[in-house]
């Protein structure tokens, strides 16, 4: 079978990006070690022909810690350093930006921030049903990160929206049991979801990815 359009160029946006060829976000862990084993990991994706890779999880609020996090204040530094050398190989990059929701217990070992209280398999503890302060606060986070990621010279962001963490988590009704506007009807449980698309959007220039 001829693949016909693989290796073409793709326009997302205003973006052009060389061909087809996309390294989906999955976790590394490599910046636990050294920024610079990470860098050289995508590195070795753009020498090979990677059109677009996407970054792993980046926790965009206190209250869900990963390995990157937008308020870890090394990123300010370790981010550009590493787009420097990324960005002569010609692949764009992108930066997944994450919350776990009640999966993940924050820094400060409080309860976990969710849709309801309904508490996730993985930590086992009831969340904290976030108020309408609480969801503002990470709406505002999720802008700041994609702001700030485009500052550091990343091409984009993926808002990661699946697997049962906290956007899935307002969707579904399963862990979602509000009865405010952002609970019950379809339109409801995807307000939190759009929220954050919007904020994200208004937050870098049209021609962030």
């Amino acid at each position: 079978m001829a693949l016909t359009h693989v290796l073409q160029p793709i326009t997302l946006g205003q973006t052009v990006v060389r061909n087809r060829v996309a390294r989906t976000a999955h976790g590394t862990r490599l910046s636990l070690y050294s920024f610079d084993d990470l860098t050289e990991f995508h590195a070795a994706r753009a020498r090979g022909g990677v059109g677009m890779t996407i970054l792993e999880i980046m926790g965009v609020h206190p209250t869900s810690p990963s390995v990157l996090m937008n308020f870890n204040e090394n990123h300010a530094q370790q981010y550009p350093r590493m787009m420097e050398k990324l960005k002569p190989l010609g692949m764009k990059v992108l930066q997944q930006l994450w919350h776990g929701g009640h999966h993940v217990p924050p820094l400060d070992g409080s309860p976990p921030w969710s849709a309801s209280d309904v508490a996730g398999p993985a930590v086992g503890q009831v969340p904290i049903p976030m108020t309408k302060a609480m969801i503002d606060e990470v709406v505002a986070a999720y802008a700041k990160a994609a702001a700030d990621c485009w500052t550091w010279g990343i091409d984009g962001v993926e808002l990661h929206a699946a697997h049962t963490y906290l956007v899935a988590q307002f969707l579904s009704p399963a862990t979602n049991h509000r009865t405010d506007d952002y609970g019950g009807s379809f339109e409801n449980r995807a307000r939190f979801g759009l929220e954050v698309m919007a904020a994200i959007r208004a937050s870098v220039p049209r021609d962030c990815i």
